[in-house]
């Protein structure tokens, strides 16, 4: 998915099937002008995923991040993403070399 404003990309998010019931969230970025509460474009982005993820059935949505995104680390936990361990992915979860900290939401 996309977020628009006047015509322009200003954030996206995506999702990768891993089976099982079970996504990946990839590639959400919210341009830095649009972040926040003004535009609310992050949340937007979001709960347009997890609107989805709920009408497709899928019961767990997995991420993994950098530990210096400590803004994205606060949205998702506010947003009721869970911190798990490396150890608790699913063995399909496709980690990326960068990411050392992962999290968890469940539907």
């Amino acid at each position: 998915w996309v977020a628009l404003f006047n015509k322009e990309v200003i954030g996206t998010i995506s999702l990768l099937d891993i089976g099982h019931d079970q996504v990946s969230l990839r590639k959400m970025f919210v341009n830095q002008g649009y972040r926040g509460k003004k535009y609310q474009a992050a949340l937007t982005l979001l709960n347009t995923l997890l609107n989805w993820a709920q009408l497709q059935k899928i019961r767990e949505i997995y991420l993994g991040t950098t530990p210096k995104f400590l803004a994205a680390h606060r949205f998702y936990e506010k947003h009721g993403f869970n911190e798990i361990s490396k150890t608790s992915l699913p063995s399909a979860f496709p980690i990326m070399k960068v990411d050392t900290k992962f999290y968890k939401y469940e539907l």
